[in-house]
């Protein structure tokens, strides 16, 4: 015969449902409930959502953000993009047709004086010597630290400036010729 045991008057408690908004980045929409005992529990708690949720792009469904609850007011939690992050299986089939490739790890400040951490990824679909992978390398750190710095720590966060960091290659294209380059990776260092 199986023992009983006492219960606790913590384990007596229901859980309540909280709505999730998304950050103002994304128009504040609502995001799936959560359940929890207290408000005070979620603070702190991530969420990973597709990107495709907000920009109602396919292009966009292997794109991942993580929000962090920041606060919490009544029945609704409201939430801050900590993590941004493309799927490894879209970078491997990426990558396949790529004959070099340059990967830059680098972390530059916000306009609000937080420091980003990013992780730059090139392709490159010739064999390339490697001082053209570090002349490659440099502008991607220049160019990322200069779009970064113009940009809060919500904002790097944007498809908008995931997409138009890099939209203006001409000047390494005369470098050697790139296939695509792009953010593989962003988050904040606390």
């Amino acid at each position: 015969m199986a023992k009983t045991r006492k219960v606790s008057a913590k384990d007596k408690r229901k859980k309540k449902w909280f709505a999730v908004l998304a950050p103002k980045i994304f128009g504040e929409r609502n995001l799936p409930d959560i359940v929890a005992f207290e408000p005070k529990e979620l603070i702190g708690r991530k969420i990973e959502i597709s990107l495709k949720i907000f920009t109602a792009s396919p292009r966009d469904a292997l794109k991942r953000v993580v929000c962090k609850i920041v606060k919490v007011e009544g029945d609704t939690a409201h939430t801050e993009a900590c993590r941004f992050f493309i799927a490894d299986n879209y970078i491997q089939r990426v990558s396949k047709r790529s004959k070099s490739r340059v990967l830059k790890i680098h972390t530059a400040k916000t306009k609000d004086g937080k420091t980003a951490k990013l992780k730059l990824y090139t392709l490159i679909t010739n064999k390339v010597k490697r001082d053209i992978k570090t002349t490659i390398s440099k502008y991607m750190v220049d160019t990322v630290s200069r779009e970064v710095s113009k940009a809060t720590s919500q904002e790097i966060f944007s498809p908008k400036f995931i997409d138009s960091v890099f939209a203006d290659k001409k000047h390494i294209n005369k470098v050697y010729p790139i296939a695509k380059m792009l953010i593989w990776k962003i988050s904040l260092v606390e």
